[in-house]
């Protein structure tokens, strides 16, 4: 798995791999894409709460 994200990261420099989702943790998710202002696409996932709050968790590569 280590050669893989160090191989991904060289390729594709501005993409983070995932090596993971939340079906793995039992949990429903939706897949969710969009594009921002500046026009970049922006994905997701979208996790669905008990809570009326929100939590944005954001990783960057």
């Amino acid at each position: 798995m280590l050669g893989r994200m160090v191989a991904n990261t060289m390729i594709k420099p501005h993409q983070s791999p995932v090596f993971d989702d939340p079906s793995n943790y039992g949990l429903d998710y939706e897949a969710v894409t969009f594009k921002a202002s500046d026009g970049v696409s922006l994905s997701g996932w979208l996790i669905k709460g008990d809570k009326d709050g929100v939590v944005i968790q954001s990783h960057f590569g």
